[in-house]
């Protein structure tokens, strides 16, 4: 018998991109998944396991709405002859996103940045160097990371016309802005015999979630930027 399941819920997340959030299509969204968590907890109870079991009920990110009008177009600053960005270009390339990274072909990335830069000073947007990027972000890595990277303002979008020449993106709702926005928080539901009972707990950060089924499962977890401690004040010790 498996001692971790996991299931993924789309429907709050497709209803808040199409129309919105704290549109009524969302709130029905919330509504069905509510239900279906409902069964699930239900069917464990029949069961008798609900002494043996522990449900924790994650968002993997927060959301908010974009209006069509509010986007910044980044041909406005720069020629994409000389760069790739893979938020536009790549595999996964869609026609906006709030964060872009930018790689510059032509080597000359002070010239890039300081375009980019400029153009953001008069816009909705900010432009960083990869080792000028904030911290908490954990993203300067040379590997992975653009070597400017442009993150947008809440509310706002990238947009690469000359790339994607129609902005007809459906999506209303929109994440990856700055996580320490509130409204890119994640709901964080917990509840079983490894929980305190009726507890708010603060805002961490979603990847204590590893560490914390690490533990319930009293196995070793790999290295990650998380810490059981900041957690640990609403468990429960292991039973023998």
């Amino acid at each position: 018998r498996p001692r971790l399941a996991t299931v993924y819920f789309h429907a709050v997340d497709s209803a808040a991109h199409m129309s919105g959030v704290g549109s009524p299509e969302e709130r029905d969204a919330i509504a069905q998944v509510d239900a279906e968590v409902g069964a699930l907890v239900e069917g464990v109870k029949k069961l008798g396991l609900e002494d043996r079991v522990n449900f924790i009920v994650v968002a993997d990110h927060g959301m908010t709405n974009v209006k069509r009008s509010d986007v910044i177009n980044l041909d406005d600053f720069i020629s994409f002859d000389d760069v790739f960005i893979p938020a536009f270009e790549g595999p996964e390339g869609a026609s906006m996103s709030p964060l872009v990274h930018v790689f510059v072909e032509n080597g000359d990335i002070d010239g890039v940045y300081q375009a980019l830069s400029n153009g953001c000073g008069h816009s909705h947007c900010t432009a960083f160097r990869r080792e000028h990027l904030p911290a908490r972000w954990h993203l300067n890595n040379p590997d992975r990371t653009g070597d400017v990277v442009v993150v947008a303002d809440e509310g706002w979008v990238l947009f690469g016309a000359s790339l994607t020449p129609k902005y007809e993106t459906p999506s209303i709702g929109v994440h990856g802005f700055d996580r320490h926005l509130k409204s890119m928080r994640a709901t964080f539901i917990a509840d079983g015999p490894r929980f305190a009972d009726h507890v708010t707990v603060e805002p961490f950060d979603n990847v204590e979630v590893y560490g914390m089924i690490a533990n319930i499962l009293g196995v070793v977890p790999a290295k990650t930027d998380g810490d059981i401690s900041h957690v640990d004040y609403f468990m429960t010790p292991a039973s023998e």
